[in-house]
């Protein structure tokens, strides 16, 4: 079995992810793509962000019509700092027989350095990593580094949640489910 992996903060979860997920799901022949959700992620501890209820109703919200794509709440049920480290360990022992792909972008590359554990992490996984405009790579500890070049518009959570609060339109940046979501709860307003 081949698993992609694909951690965040989701807040919200956007097309670009999405874009992501399937892209790496096609390229890499994956059976299936597991969607993350950090309860706290250690490099947004003083960030305000959604409950982690409110960030796994969007990411339930956006994969629901794709078999291929699930949710676990691993980072979630243990409400606690989010290290990928303990995650990629549990899956280890949960997917023995698995061949594991951690799916990040080449921003997030950049900061792996100060990641807990982070030469252990490149151990645990075949690195997948997104191309994104102005960022290069290098991380020669990976056990081994897969480049995914999957066009996804330049979207950001940030760019998001302020036009949500600023009353305008994020049509296109989110599926229509997550949309709904957003506005049905309210979220991102103040």
């Amino acid at each position: 079995m081949r698993i992609g992996i694909l951690g965040g903060t989701f807040d919200p979860v956007h097309n670009g992810h999405i874009a992501l997920a399937k892209g790496a799901l096609k390229k890499l022949r994956l059976d299936r793509v597991i969607f993350i959700p950090a309860y706290i992620p250690p490099h947004k501890i003083k960030a305000k962000i959604s409950s982690s209820r409110l960030r796994f109703g969007m990411l339930a919200a956006a994969v629901k019509n794709n078999p291929r794509f699930c949710i676990s709440r691993y980072e979630i049920n243990r409400k606690n700092l989010s290290f990928t480290i303990l995650t990629l360990r549990a899956l280890r022992k949960r997917f023995k027989k698995a061949e594991i792909f951690f799916i990040i972008g080449a921003d997030s590359l950049t900061q792996l350095g100060s990641w807990k554990d982070a030469k252990s992490i490149l151990r645990l996984a075949v690195f997948v990593v997104s191309k994104r405009p102005g960022y290069k790579f290098s991380a020669p500890c990976a056990k081994s580094m897969v480049m995914l070049n999957v066009k996804t518009a330049d979207i950001s959570s940030t760019d998001i949640r302020s036009r949500v609060r600023k009353g305008l339109s994020i049509k296109g940046m989110v599926s229509p489910a997550v949309e709904k979501y957003i506005s049905k709860n309210k979220l991102y307003r103040d």
